[in-house]
């Protein structure tokens, strides 16, 4: 079994390491870590300087943008048309009964996707 495999949707001399299916040592070994006394300082410093520092940045989403992102699927666009056909056909039951699953829909991702990015 090789280190390295071609990933089907990078281009062509991109080699994936699959971190995966590799044991602690094999995995340690491709980053020059000794996996019981970690990195020394002087590695520290120079991948610092290389990558830079090791954290995440948070990025703050309103819940008006959380809900705007809801209108964002091609679902979404098809009950809105089917719903200016029942209108346009006088259907109003019709329009009513997708309005509300269109609300509903909305409404549930809307707080499920709200709910995530408060986690």
């Amino acid at each position: 079994m090789q280190d390295t495999h071609q990933a089907k949707n990078h281009p062509k001399n991109t080699q994936i390491f699959d971190y995966a299916v590799k044991s602690v040592d094999e995995v340690a070994k491709k980053f020059g870590v000794n996996p019981s006394k970690g990195l020394d300082t002087e590695t520290i410093s120079e991948r610092r300087a290389t990558y830079g520092l090791n954290s995440l940045t948070l990025k703050e989403v309103s819940a008006w943008h959380i809900f705007l992102r809801q209108f964002r699927s091609a679902f979404i666009y098809l009950l809105l048309g089917a719903m200016m056909i029942t209108i346009f056909l006088g259907e109003h039951i019709n329009t009513v009964m997708i309005l509300g699953f269109l609300l509903i829909n909305t409404g549930l991702g809307f707080f499920q996707e709200y709910r995530s990015e408060k986690t």
